[in-house]
């Protein structure tokens, strides 16, 4: 290895030795938007684990592992913006609100798996049962928006839209108005694709352990509620 990449190397391996969120965590606002950003995301793993243990759901194909990838992809957003990675917080949000699409409509449209074209892959999932009432429609359009607005931060150069960076120069690190930038986005997404299964299948709030209910009755719109208990009363 030649000396200049060796004296580079050595202070790589002192930065993985040291690293870590206490620097972000001091920062003003971090303990309040990490509360926010984890009560959605807690929120999104609760529904995904309960849709894995209903059946009716397995009939109407929605099978839980369909959940997975969506949550997989929010779950590693919120680890990359915590670290300061605004970026690649972005591209996976981006991609979370793709497979959650995917995942929804999979039994409708079979095809809208194999669908290459984000504009197709909005146009199928538009016609969705998830989608076509009046609840389901604002989801839509919610998740709609943001994918349009995300796009602006994953393809921009603009100086802006990077992150900040500290380490070495070169490695991001928290800063609050770069993450409440993206909290704005997180929160609605992560809400809109809760909204939209609960409508479509209130059996999810209905048959969830009374602490998950009362997470989900903070967080939905006080519209989805009142189907959801209008439901079981028809029910």
């Amino acid at each position: 290895m030649a000396r200049i990449d060796q004296r580079d190397f050595s202070l790589l391996q002192e930065f993985v030795d040291v690293y870590s969120l206490r620097k972000g965590a001091q920062s003003p606002g971090f303990v309040a938007f990490l509360k926010s950003m984890h009560r959605r995301h807690l929120m999104l793993m609760l529904v995904s684990a309960q849709v894995g243990h209903l059946d009716v759901l397995e009939k109407d194909g929605l099978p839980g592992a369909c959940l997975n990838d969506v949550v997989s992809d929010l779950t590693e957003a919120f680890f990359c913006v915590m670290n300061g990675a605004y970026k690649a917080a972005y591209t996976l949000l981006r991609s979370a609100i793709e497979t959650y699409l995917r995942a929804v409509g999979r039994s409708e449209f079979p095809e809208i798996l194999t669908i290459t074209s984000v504009y197709q892959l909005f146009d199928c999932a538009e016609d969705l049962p998830y989608f076509r009432t009046d609840a389901g429609s604002v989801c839509f359009k919610t998740l709609k928006a943001s994918y349009g607005g995300l796009c602006k931060y994953v393809h921009s150069s603009m100086r802006s839209s990077h992150s900040s960076v500290s380490a070495l120069s070169v490695f991001p690190t928290f800063e609050k108005s770069s993450a409440d930038r993206f909290k704005g986005y997180f929160e609605k997404v992560l809400v809109s694709m809760v909204d939209a299964l609960v409508n479509a299948h209130p059996k999810i709030y209905l048959e969830m352990h009374f602490t998950g209910q009362d997470l989900l009755s903070d967080l939905l719109p006080r519209r989805t509620m009142r189907a959801v208990h209008g439901s079981s009363e028809v029910g």
